[in-house]
Protein backbone atom coordinates (compact mmCIF):
# COMPACT_ATOMS: atom_id res chain seq x y z
CA UNK A 1 0.00 0.00 0.00
CA UNK A 2 0.83 3.78 -0.73
CA UNK A 3 2.69 5.35 2.77
CA UNK A 4 0.04 8.37 3.09
CA UNK A 5 3.14 10.28 3.90
CA UNK A 6 3.76 9.89 0.44
CA UNK A 7 0.25 11.27 -0.97
CA UNK A 8 0.98 14.28 1.22
CA UNK A 9 3.92 14.86 -0.80
CA UNK A 10 2.12 13.61 -3.76
CA UNK A 11 -0.54 16.24 -3.40
CA UNK A 12 2.40 19.39 -3.19
CA UNK A 13 4.08 18.10 -6.80
CA UNK A 14 0.59 18.76 -8.27
CA UNK A 15 1.04 22.38 -7.18
CA UNK A 16 3.72 21.88 -10.24
CA UNK A 17 1.36 21.10 -12.79
CA UNK A 18 -1.02 23.16 -14.38
CA UNK A 19 -5.10 22.50 -12.78
CA UNK A 20 -7.85 21.42 -15.29
CA UNK A 21 -10.62 24.01 -15.20
CA UNK A 22 -12.68 21.30 -14.92
CA UNK A 23 -11.55 20.86 -10.70
CA UNK A 24 -11.71 24.64 -10.31
CA UNK A 25 -14.26 24.39 -7.97
CA UNK A 26 -12.31 24.32 -4.41
CA UNK A 27 -14.34 23.90 -1.50
CA UNK A 28 -15.36 27.21 0.58
CA UNK A 29 -14.23 26.12 3.77
CA UNK A 30 -10.82 25.16 2.81
CA UNK A 31 -7.70 27.11 1.54
CA UNK A 32 -7.65 28.56 -2.26
CA UNK A 33 -5.32 26.70 -4.06
CA UNK A 34 -1.81 28.54 -3.71
CA UNK A 35 -0.06 30.54 -6.64
CA UNK A 36 3.37 28.72 -7.28
CA UNK A 37 5.42 31.14 -9.68
CA UNK A 38 7.71 30.41 -11.93
CA UNK A 39 9.60 33.49 -13.19
CA UNK A 40 13.40 32.70 -12.24
CA UNK A 41 15.94 29.81 -10.29
CA UNK A 42 15.06 31.24 -6.78
CA UNK A 43 10.86 31.12 -7.64
CA UNK A 44 9.14 29.67 -5.67
CA UNK A 45 8.24 26.54 -7.91
CA UNK A 46 11.81 25.86 -8.17
CA UNK A 47 11.64 25.59 -3.76
CA UNK A 48 8.65 23.45 -3.73
CA UNK A 49 10.32 21.39 -6.30
CA UNK A 50 13.61 20.84 -4.25
CA UNK A 51 11.48 20.02 -1.71
CA UNK A 52 9.57 17.15 -2.90
CA UNK A 53 12.75 15.76 -4.44
CA UNK A 54 14.41 15.53 -0.82
CA UNK A 55 11.05 14.03 0.56
CA UNK A 56 11.33 11.36 -1.92
CA UNK A 57 14.62 10.25 -1.25
CA UNK A 58 15.47 6.29 -0.02
CA UNK A 59 15.70 5.93 3.44
CA UNK A 60 18.81 6.40 5.24
CA UNK A 61 18.08 4.54 8.20
CA UNK A 62 14.72 3.41 10.09
CA UNK A 63 15.22 5.26 12.84
CA UNK A 64 15.12 8.81 11.01
CA UNK A 65 12.35 7.67 8.50
CA UNK A 66 10.17 7.26 11.72
CA UNK A 67 11.33 10.45 12.61
CA UNK A 68 10.61 12.18 9.20
CA UNK A 69 6.96 10.58 8.45
CA UNK A 70 4.76 12.13 10.91
CA UNK A 71 2.66 14.83 9.17
CA UNK A 72 3.23 17.44 11.87
CA UNK A 73 7.17 17.23 10.66
CA UNK A 74 6.46 17.28 7.09
CA UNK A 75 4.14 20.25 6.89
CA UNK A 76 6.97 22.10 9.16
CA UNK A 77 9.57 21.27 6.73
CA UNK A 78 7.38 21.86 4.06
CA UNK A 79 6.51 25.79 5.12
CA UNK A 80 10.53 26.21 5.97
CA UNK A 81 11.52 25.43 2.09
CA UNK A 82 10.32 28.64 1.00
CA UNK A 83 12.15 32.15 1.12
CA UNK A 84 8.89 33.99 1.71
CA UNK A 85 7.11 32.59 5.17
CA UNK A 86 4.00 33.55 4.04
CA UNK A 87 3.66 31.48 0.76
CA UNK A 88 5.50 28.30 2.96
CA UNK A 89 2.55 28.75 5.43
CA UNK A 90 -0.25 28.84 2.77
CA UNK A 91 1.13 25.84 0.65
CA UNK A 92 1.95 24.07 4.08
CA UNK A 93 -2.06 25.09 5.12
CA UNK A 94 -3.28 23.92 1.71
CA UNK A 95 -1.56 20.43 1.44
CA UNK A 96 -2.84 19.96 5.09
CA UNK A 97 -6.44 20.19 4.22
CA UNK A 98 -6.29 18.22 0.85
CA UNK A 99 -4.61 15.34 3.36
CA UNK A 100 -7.52 15.77 5.93
CA UNK A 101 -10.33 15.80 3.34
CA UNK A 102 -8.83 12.20 1.78
CA UNK A 103 -9.98 10.96 4.94
CA UNK A 104 -13.13 12.08 4.37
CA UNK A 105 -14.51 9.50 1.94
CA UNK A 106 -12.34 6.50 -0.22
CA UNK A 107 -13.81 8.56 -3.39
CA UNK A 108 -10.58 10.96 -2.32
CA UNK A 109 -8.25 8.96 -2.34
CA UNK A 110 -9.36 7.09 -5.70
CA UNK A 111 -9.91 10.45 -7.12
CA UNK A 112 -5.99 11.35 -6.25
CA UNK A 113 -5.14 8.52 -7.76
CA UNK A 114 -6.79 9.40 -10.37
CA UNK A 115 -5.18 12.57 -10.71
CA UNK A 116 -1.87 11.44 -10.15
CA UNK A 117 -2.23 9.03 -13.21
CA UNK A 118 -3.47 12.06 -15.21
CA UNK A 119 0.25 13.38 -14.28
CA UNK A 120 2.14 10.75 -16.32
CA UNK A 121 -0.54 9.28 -18.37
CA UNK A 122 -1.85 12.59 -20.84
CA UNK A 123 -3.78 12.57 -23.52
CA UNK A 124 -1.98 12.63 -27.05
CA UNK A 125 -3.02 15.63 -28.99
CA UNK A 126 -0.73 16.25 -32.21
CA UNK A 127 -1.30 19.81 -32.34
CA UNK A 128 -0.40 20.37 -28.65
CA UNK A 129 2.61 18.89 -28.45
CA UNK A 130 4.55 21.58 -26.68
CA UNK A 131 2.26 21.81 -24.28
CA UNK A 132 2.19 18.26 -23.66
CA UNK A 133 6.25 18.41 -22.64
CA UNK A 134 5.78 20.98 -20.43
CA UNK A 135 3.26 20.34 -18.20
CA UNK A 136 3.18 16.79 -17.84
CA UNK A 137 5.94 14.25 -15.88
CA UNK A 138 8.05 12.04 -17.74
CA UNK A 139 7.60 8.17 -16.90
CA UNK A 140 10.95 7.50 -16.31
CA UNK A 141 11.92 11.25 -14.35
CA UNK A 142 12.66 11.25 -10.79
CA UNK A 143 9.00 12.91 -10.34
CA UNK A 144 7.55 10.40 -12.55
CA UNK A 145 9.19 7.38 -10.75
CA UNK A 146 7.91 8.90 -7.40
CA UNK A 147 4.43 8.50 -9.24
CA UNK A 148 4.15 5.55 -10.56
CA UNK A 149 5.73 3.91 -7.41
CA UNK A 150 3.18 5.41 -5.20
CA UNK A 151 0.64 4.40 -8.11
CA UNK A 152 2.09 0.80 -7.84
CA UNK A 153 1.87 1.07 -4.19
CA UNK A 154 -1.54 1.81 -4.12
CA UNK A 155 -2.97 -0.33 -6.33
CA UNK A 156 -0.72 -3.40 -5.56
CA UNK A 157 -3.88 -5.92 -5.32
CA UNK A 158 -6.71 -3.31 -6.80
CA UNK A 159 -9.20 -3.01 -4.43
CA UNK A 160 -7.71 -4.50 -1.42
CA UNK A 161 -4.86 -2.27 -1.80
CA UNK A 162 -6.99 1.09 -2.24
CA UNK A 163 -8.87 0.13 1.00
CA UNK A 164 -5.68 -0.22 3.03
CA UNK A 165 -3.89 2.60 1.70
CA UNK A 166 -7.22 4.75 2.64
CA UNK A 167 -7.46 3.02 6.00
CA UNK A 168 -3.58 3.58 6.90
CA UNK A 169 -4.67 7.74 5.49
CA UNK A 170 -7.35 7.47 8.37
CA UNK A 171 -4.93 6.20 10.76
CA UNK A 172 -2.47 8.86 9.44
CA UNK A 173 -4.43 12.01 9.79
CA UNK A 174 -5.86 10.82 12.80
CA UNK A 175 -2.32 10.54 14.73
CA UNK A 176 -1.83 14.09 12.52
CA UNK A 177 -4.75 14.93 14.63
CA UNK A 178 -4.24 13.93 18.13
CA UNK A 179 -0.16 15.31 17.92
CA UNK A 180 0.65 11.14 18.22
CA UNK A 181 4.18 10.78 17.04
CA UNK A 182 5.20 7.45 18.38
CA UNK A 183 7.71 5.41 16.13
CA UNK A 184 5.48 2.17 15.43
CA UNK A 185 2.92 2.96 13.39
CA UNK A 186 5.38 5.09 10.93
CA UNK A 187 8.13 2.51 11.24
CA UNK A 188 4.87 0.43 9.56
CA UNK A 189 4.54 2.60 6.65
CA UNK A 190 7.99 1.67 5.40
CA UNK A 191 7.80 -0.30 2.13
CA UNK A 192 9.59 -3.59 1.69
CA UNK A 193 11.20 -1.73 -1.17
CA UNK A 194 12.62 1.23 1.09
CA UNK A 195 13.71 -1.78 3.53
CA UNK A 196 15.50 -3.50 1.03
CA UNK A 197 16.88 -0.63 -0.63
CA UNK A 198 18.50 0.98 2.62
CA UNK A 199 19.93 -2.69 3.12
CA UNK A 200 21.59 -2.53 -0.53
CA UNK A 201 23.15 1.01 0.59
CA UNK A 202 24.18 -0.30 4.09
CA UNK A 203 25.62 -3.19 2.49
CA UNK A 204 28.06 -1.03 -0.07
CA UNK A 205 29.20 1.77 2.26
CA UNK A 206 30.05 -1.49 4.35
CA UNK A 207 32.00 -3.15 1.54
CA UNK A 208 33.74 0.02 0.56
CA UNK A 209 35.15 1.19 3.70
CA UNK A 210 36.50 -1.78 6.38
CA UNK A 211 35.46 -0.91 9.77
CA UNK A 212 32.64 1.64 8.89
CA UNK A 213 30.09 -0.89 10.78
CA UNK A 214 30.32 -3.09 13.67
CA UNK A 215 28.63 -6.39 14.37
CA UNK A 216 26.70 -4.79 17.31
CA UNK A 217 25.26 -1.73 15.13
CA UNK A 218 24.55 -4.50 12.16
CA UNK A 219 22.36 -6.37 14.66
CA UNK A 220 20.67 -3.54 15.77
CA UNK A 221 19.66 -2.54 12.48
CA UNK A 222 18.76 -5.67 11.46
CA UNK A 223 16.29 -6.51 14.12
CA UNK A 224 14.66 -3.52 13.57
CA UNK A 225 14.36 -4.01 9.98
CA UNK A 226 13.33 -7.97 10.29
CA UNK A 227 10.71 -6.81 12.79
CA UNK A 228 9.05 -4.92 9.88
CA UNK A 229 9.86 -7.13 7.36
CA UNK A 230 11.10 -10.36 8.01
CA UNK A 231 11.22 -12.02 4.67
CA UNK A 232 14.27 -9.69 3.65
CA UNK A 233 17.56 -11.87 2.43
CA UNK A 234 19.87 -8.83 1.96
CA UNK A 235 19.94 -8.35 6.08
CA UNK A 236 21.43 -11.74 6.13
CA UNK A 237 24.19 -10.24 3.52
CA UNK A 238 25.03 -7.28 5.54
CA UNK A 239 25.50 -9.65 9.02
CA UNK A 240 27.72 -11.69 6.25
CA UNK A 241 29.85 -8.26 5.12
CA UNK A 242 30.19 -7.03 8.98
CA UNK A 243 30.94 -10.77 9.85
CA UNK A 244 33.99 -10.21 7.36
CA UNK A 245 35.79 -7.23 8.12
CA UNK A 246 34.88 -8.29 11.93
CA UNK A 247 37.23 -10.88 11.32
CA UNK A 248 33.86 -13.66 12.58
CA UNK A 249 34.54 -16.87 10.83
CA UNK A 250 31.48 -19.06 11.61
CA UNK A 251 29.26 -16.14 12.00
CA UNK A 252 30.25 -14.89 8.08
CA UNK A 253 30.27 -18.40 7.04
CA UNK A 254 26.48 -19.03 8.35
CA UNK A 255 25.21 -15.85 6.89
CA UNK A 256 26.88 -16.58 3.69
CA UNK A 257 24.60 -20.03 3.68
CA UNK A 258 21.79 -18.32 5.19
CA UNK A 259 21.73 -15.41 2.48
CA UNK A 260 21.86 -17.78 -0.45
CA UNK A 261 19.42 -20.46 0.66
CA UNK A 262 16.94 -17.82 0.02
CA UNK A 263 18.46 -15.77 -3.07
CA UNK A 264 16.93 -17.65 -5.45
CA UNK A 265 13.26 -17.13 -4.83
CA UNK A 266 13.66 -14.09 -2.87
CA UNK A 267 15.52 -11.36 -3.79
CA UNK A 268 18.71 -12.30 -4.39
CA UNK A 269 21.39 -11.66 -6.47
CA UNK A 270 20.12 -11.94 -10.79
CA UNK A 271 23.13 -12.79 -13.04
CA UNK A 272 23.22 -10.28 -16.10
CA UNK A 273 22.97 -12.61 -18.46
CA UNK A 274 20.28 -14.81 -17.51
CA UNK A 275 16.75 -13.86 -17.71
CA UNK A 276 15.41 -16.12 -15.09
CA UNK A 277 17.07 -14.75 -12.58
CA UNK A 278 17.26 -17.76 -9.79
CA UNK A 279 19.72 -19.69 -12.19
CA UNK A 280 22.35 -17.09 -11.17
CA UNK A 281 22.98 -17.33 -8.19
CA UNK A 282 25.36 -20.42 -8.04
CA UNK A 283 27.89 -18.82 -8.84
CA UNK A 284 27.79 -15.63 -6.95
CA UNK A 285 27.44 -18.22 -4.05
CA UNK A 286 31.09 -19.47 -5.25
CA UNK A 287 32.38 -16.25 -5.40
CA UNK A 288 31.80 -14.96 -2.32
CA UNK A 289 32.44 -18.26 -0.72
CA UNK A 290 36.02 -17.80 -2.07
CA UNK A 291 36.09 -13.99 -0.97
CA UNK A 292 35.03 -15.29 2.26
CA UNK A 293 38.35 -17.99 2.33
CA UNK A 294 40.39 -15.66 1.22
CA UNK A 295 39.88 -12.61 3.42
CA UNK A 296 40.93 -15.00 6.51
CA UNK A 297 43.70 -16.81 4.65
CA UNK A 298 42.56 -20.14 3.18
CA UNK A 299 44.29 -19.89 -0.06
CA UNK A 300 43.34 -23.38 -0.98
CA UNK A 301 40.27 -23.60 -0.01
CA UNK A 302 39.38 -20.10 -1.84
CA UNK A 303 40.91 -21.65 -5.20
CA UNK A 304 38.74 -24.63 -5.11
CA UNK A 305 35.73 -21.85 -4.69
CA UNK A 306 37.05 -19.95 -7.43
CA UNK A 307 37.72 -22.92 -9.71
CA UNK A 308 33.63 -23.72 -9.08
CA UNK A 309 32.05 -20.30 -9.58
CA UNK A 310 34.19 -19.80 -12.68
CA UNK A 311 32.95 -23.45 -14.10
CA UNK A 312 29.57 -22.52 -13.42
CA UNK A 313 29.94 -19.00 -14.55
CA UNK A 314 31.12 -20.27 -17.91
CA UNK A 315 28.71 -22.65 -18.58
CA UNK A 316 25.90 -19.85 -17.98
CA UNK A 317 27.75 -17.34 -20.04
CA UNK A 318 27.90 -15.13 -17.44
CA UNK A 319 31.54 -13.22 -17.85
CA UNK A 320 30.95 -10.73 -15.34
CA UNK A 321 31.38 -13.74 -12.64
CA UNK A 322 34.00 -15.32 -14.86
CA UNK A 323 36.34 -11.68 -14.55
CA UNK A 324 35.26 -11.30 -11.05
CA UNK A 325 36.25 -14.51 -10.40
CA UNK A 326 39.86 -14.08 -12.49
CA UNK A 327 40.95 -11.11 -10.77
CA UNK A 328 40.07 -12.55 -7.20
CA UNK A 329 42.13 -15.72 -8.53
CA UNK A 330 44.90 -13.59 -9.06
CA UNK A 331 44.71 -12.11 -6.03
CA UNK A 332 45.18 -15.39 -4.35
CA UNK A 333 47.52 -16.92 -6.13
CA UNK A 334 49.51 -13.51 -5.37
CA UNK A 335 48.85 -14.48 -1.82
CA UNK A 336 49.92 -17.71 -1.87
CA UNK A 337 53.02 -17.38 -3.67
CA UNK A 338 54.08 -14.82 -0.96
CA UNK A 339 53.10 -17.37 2.02
CA UNK A 340 55.08 -19.93 0.60
CA UNK A 341 58.05 -17.82 -0.48
CA UNK A 342 58.07 -16.66 3.51
CA UNK A 343 57.68 -20.07 4.43
CA UNK A 344 60.40 -22.22 1.90
CA UNK A 345 62.65 -19.50 0.25
CA UNK A 346 62.77 -17.68 -2.74
CA UNK A 347 63.86 -21.16 -4.96
CA UNK A 348 60.73 -21.90 -7.10
CA UNK A 349 62.12 -25.44 -6.82
CA UNK A 350 61.06 -25.47 -3.02
CA UNK A 351 57.34 -24.09 -3.73
CA UNK A 352 56.04 -27.55 -4.39
CA UNK A 353 53.58 -27.56 -7.28
CA UNK A 354 52.45 -24.17 -7.29
CA UNK A 355 51.69 -22.91 -10.60
CA UNK A 356 49.48 -19.88 -10.96
CA UNK A 357 49.79 -19.51 -14.96
CA UNK A 358 49.13 -23.82 -15.58
CA UNK A 359 45.54 -23.01 -13.39
CA UNK A 360 44.55 -19.78 -15.32
CA UNK A 361 45.03 -21.74 -18.57
CA UNK A 362 43.29 -24.43 -17.76
CA UNK A 363 40.09 -22.49 -16.22
CA UNK A 364 40.70 -20.65 -19.77
CA UNK A 365 39.88 -23.68 -21.71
Amino acid sequence: MASPQHLGVALALGLLLPRDEDDMDDDDDRAPRPRVEDTDEDSSKHQLACWVLRETRFVGSVDEATKRLPWAATRRRLASSFVDPALGEEVAVYCTQQLVALAEAPDGVVDLLDDMRSWLRPEKNEEDEEVEREHFLAPDSLFGVFVRRSLLEATETHFDGVARTYDRVCEYVRRYQEEDDSGSFYASLLTRRDLDLFLERRILAAASVCGSVTLEETEKECSKIEALEPDLPRSSYLRFVASLYGREYLGALDHLHRYFDYAGSRGGPVSPNDEKGARGVVQYAALNLACLHARFGHARLASCALDEAVRVAQQRHDHACVTFALGWLRYVDIREAEYEAETYGADPASRGAFMPSTRLVSISQ
